[in-house]
């Protein structure tokens, strides 16, 4: 089948598709065929794409990971197959895992939300991928290279870069967030980067734009702003 609810059930309406228990995407799922444009994963529920599964959202498309919920994508999916998400918002308290990788979440996640909403920006991945944290608080807890695999031929084809842009919010570095070449980090007025571990790159290709504040480790007691 093209999706197995393994349990409670799936709910459409008005282009909206709501999850209410545990559902696996088997296949390669035209969505925007059928008319749905948004996947809501509310609290307690789980969404599972499979490897070499897919989703198809179109221009419009959202899938919209509540606090308390969880989205797995098994493999490792092609810029193309990412694009035609669209849109991922991951609230604080849930967990985004790509590739057996705890991407976003609490406990072992790369980058874990404490509260607000992080949301990946998938319209256009021919450049790099916006990755906006929102009226929040997030902390790298290990090491956090700023890209997703991608199955894509060629080492610098299957790298998709993040564009992070902190509005509003709080980034802890207590690991290591590692710039990558065509990524960046823009750091609003209101916005503070808490650096305990290591904020750095090895590419001249990578940005960050600060207009807010860069707390770095303190040095003989004095901190370096």
């Amino acid at each position: 089948p093209l999706m197995t609810i393994e349990t409670g059930t799936v709910d459409i309406t008005d282009g909206t598709m709501t999850v209410n228990g545990s559902v696996i995407v088997n296949k390669k799922a035209d969505l925007i065929s059928l008319g749905i444009k948004e996947i809501v994963i509310p609290n307690g529920s789980t969404v599972t794409i499979a490897d070499e599964a897919g989703v198809v959202l179109g221009t419009e498309g959202k899938i919209s990971v509540q606090d308390g919920s969880a989205l797995t994508i098994a493999g490792l999916m092609s810029k193309a197959e990412l694009q035609e998400i669209n849109n991922l918002a991951i609230e604080a308290g849930a967990s985004l895992t790509y590739s057996n990788y705890p991407v976003l979440g609490g406990g072992d996640a790369l980058l874990s939300l404490t509260s607000g909403t992080a949301e990946l920006d998938l319209s256009d991945t021919s450049i790099a991928a916006p990755l906006n944290i929102t009226d929040a608080e997030a902390t790298v807890n290990s090491l956090l290279n700023s890209f997703l695999v991608t199955s894509d031929e060629g080492n610098d084809n299957n790298k998709l870069p993040f564009a992070v842009k902190l509005d509003n919010s709080v980034l802890n570095i207590a690991g290591k967030l590692d710039l990558s070449a065509r990524s960046s980090l823009e750091i609003s007025e209101d916005s503070i980067v808490n650096v305990t571990g290591a904020l750095a790159s090895d590419s001249p290709n990578a940005s960050v734009n600060v207009k807010g504040t860069i707390i770095w480790p303190t040095i003989f007691g004095c901190g370096m702003h």
